[in-house]
């Protein structure tokens, strides 16, 4: 009895067709993943150009570098949600975070900041601010206009107490 090797290879065709229309069929309804770039510990010292013109970032962790200052073409990062500016030396954050609208979180601990941009007011769906461990001395009042801010943290930085007063009762 010769067996034939026509079933084995019709059925090697058939596989190789499947894997094939698998492999190159282009998936519907796929999520893709928000656009993250992290440049934590890179030992940055300006913000870099194509970084600036990258409009889709949603995430975005500039940790640990050297950003003494942040360039005003931020404001093409609309659609960010997530920002990592802390362990830097940034000493202001720019007028231009007002065009943050879906920002949630900032974390700028741990830098030199002195003050923050009355722009910070505009962030509406800001939830999370870490401005612990610098030399903020004062906020501005449109700091109040943040409705959905769970966390506001301040530890480590030279707030007056009569400001913390003047906040807590604007905020009554």
């Amino acid at each position: 009895m010769k067996k034939s090797i026509f079933p084995v290879f019709l059925s090697l065709v058939f596989a190789v067709i499947a894997f094939l229309y698998y492999q190159y069929q282009k998936p519907q309804n796929v999520i893709t993943p928000p656009n993250i770039v992290d440049l934590s510990r890179k030992q940055l010292t300006s913000v870099p150009s194509d970084l600036i013109r990258n409009t889709d970032v949603v995430e975005l962790n500039l940790s640990d570098n050297f950003l003494a200052t942040l360039p005003s073409q931020i404001q093409s990062w609309k659609n960010l949600e997530k920002l990592m500016l802390e362990n830097n030396q940034l000493t202001a954050l720019p007028a231009e975070i007002r065009f943050f609208s879906k920002l949630k979180m900032l974390d700028a601990s741990n830098n030199r900041l002195t003050g923050i941009p009355a722009e910070i007011g505009q962030l509406s769906y800001l939830k999370e601010l870490n401005l612990s461990d610098n030399n903020i001395t004062e906020f501005p009042n449109e700091i109040l206009n943040l409705k959905g801010l769970n966390t506001l943290d301040i530890r480590g930085s030279p707030v007056t107490p009569d400001h913390l007063k003047k906040l807590q009762d604007n905020l009554t």
